[in-house]
């Protein structure tokens, strides 16, 4: 059986056969240099931030802050206050368009991983959304009601350096971060359908500073990370409003 190991993402694919280390060392820091230029040309700059703000300015919504998140608008005298249940009422992946590099040997991703991995996040984010609701209380529900607030997610621009899919040859995949993605969450009154704000938020898994294995397992937990923050988020600003001191008000 071929063995394949792939430094990701796009970046090497070489087989465990005798290699020659200078050419592997040369590859390492070839890929160090790619990384760096990818990192600064995806991350999200002003003028997406602007783009989003305007829209949703035009929809009458007001800016506030919430510490951890990149952007947040909502509704002009909303408040949390009123919600102890939450209904995750849809969550919508999309990859990045530039996804997947398929240069490697073993790399390329069919349509039925795509759906795998996708079940995968969606399974980890309202697993986590029930677990860190949980701890203060909350209720994750399945429909509208009185009292509830329901979420409308979508990831998008979700980029994995290194999925652990299928082949028909062993592919070990090395990476220096799982890969990043971004929240874009749409909140309303679930009874009545009224919009409450909406937010947005791109997280990057941490820069390891060298290349490891990544498996599913890696994948998992580096999702199941970024879910509980954004999930914590949500807690604390459902608590804050109970509190009196929500900064759901501009």
């Amino acid at each position: 059986m071929n063995h394949n190991t792939r430094l990701s993402p796009q970046v090497l694919a070489a087989t465990t056969s005798p290699t020659r280390w200078w050419a592997l060392a040369l590859a390492l820091l070839l890929c160090g240099l790619w990384l760096a230029t990818a990192a600064a040309l995806a991350a999200p700059g002003d003028a997406r931030l602007k783009r989003t703000a305007a829209e949703w300015s035009e929809e009458g919504l007001q800016p506030v802050r919430v510490r951890g998140l990149d952007l947040v608008y909502v509704r002009d005298g909303a408040n949390l206050a009123g919600y102890r249940q939450v209904w995750l009422k849809s969550i919508d992946i999309a990859f990045r368009s530039d996804w997947p590099d398929e240069r490697g040997p073993g790399s390329r991703i069919s349509a039925d991983d795509r759906a795998v991995l996708k079940s995968r996040l969606e399974n980890v984010l309202r697993e986590q959304a029930a677990r860190e609701l949980g701890l203060g209380g909350y209720r994750v529900v399945e429909g509208p009601g009185e009292g509830v607030l329901a979420l409308e997610v979508s990831i998008v621009d979700l980029y994995l350096n290194a999925p652990d899919v299928p082949s028909s040859t062993r592919v070990d995949r090395y990476a220096r971060s799982v890969g990043e993605m971004t929240l874009v969450a749409a909140l309303h009154d679930a009874a009545s359908g009224t919009l409450v704000g909406r937010a947005l938020d791109r997280r990057e898994d941490r820069d390891l500073g060298h290349f490891e294995l990544v498996t599913s397992v890696q994948n998992t937990a580096a999702a199941q990370r970024v879910a509980r923050e954004w999930a914590r988020i949500l807690r604390r600003q459902l608590d804050a409003a109970r509190q009196g001191s929500g900064s759901t008000s501009p």
